[in-house]
């Protein structure tokens, strides 16, 4: 039983602020971002330093991965206290009518290998939360980047990767 759920990837990749996130997740987000830098080098021919493939950039997409996640909790986290759950405003902006047709249907499965549901849950809906804590933050008058950066600094965060680290404020690489 063990074995199942570690090799499913029930297992934490990191917690942030009282939430674990599974490595199941990272890698599926990790597969949604290496598909879309490998279509957008493959469309375009990388000039001077830009990455020749995308295996030159997948350590970076990784880290970027993990702190996005990272950055889904705090927010998700921040949005409940602030908010509540909220799920009309979430819900208003993530039910584009233009998602339902077959041609933006094909572009998201061509760009990220996702259909429609994991785009909305990976991509739109953390999204959306940010822009509504965004706004709410707005109002009472504060930054909301040097708010989310001060919420970064005072959250608890474990990265659980090998390779990868909180600073404080930000994933990064460890040395070698």
């Amino acid at each position: 039983m063990v074995y199942a759920f570690i090799s499913n990837g029930f297992f934490p990749a990191a917690y942030a602020d009282g939430e674990f996130i599974s490595a199941r997740t990272q890698e599926a987000q990790v597969t949604a971002a290496v598909t879309y830098y490998d279509t957008i080098i493959k469309q375009a021919p990388p000039q001077g330093s830009a990455p020749k493939s995308v295996k030159e950039i997948t350590p970076e997409i990784r880290r970027g991965v993990v702190e996005k996640l990272i950055e889904n909790s705090i927010v998700r986290h921040q949005f409940a206290k602030k908010l509540g759950t909220a799920k009309q405003l979430i819900d208003a902006k993530v039910n584009d009518p233009a998602l339902d047709k077959d041609e933006t249907k094909k572009n998201i499965k061509a760009l990220y290998g996702l259909d429609i549901p994991a785009f909305k849950q990976m991509v739109l809906m953390p999204q959306a939360r940010k822009e509504l804590l965004a706004a709410k933050i707005a109002e009472e008058k504060l930054n909301f980047e040097d708010w989310l950066k001060a919420r970064k600094k005072e959250a608890r965060v474990i990265i659980f990767l090998k390779g990868l680290s909180w600073n404080g404020a930000e994933v990064v690489a460890k040395a070698k």
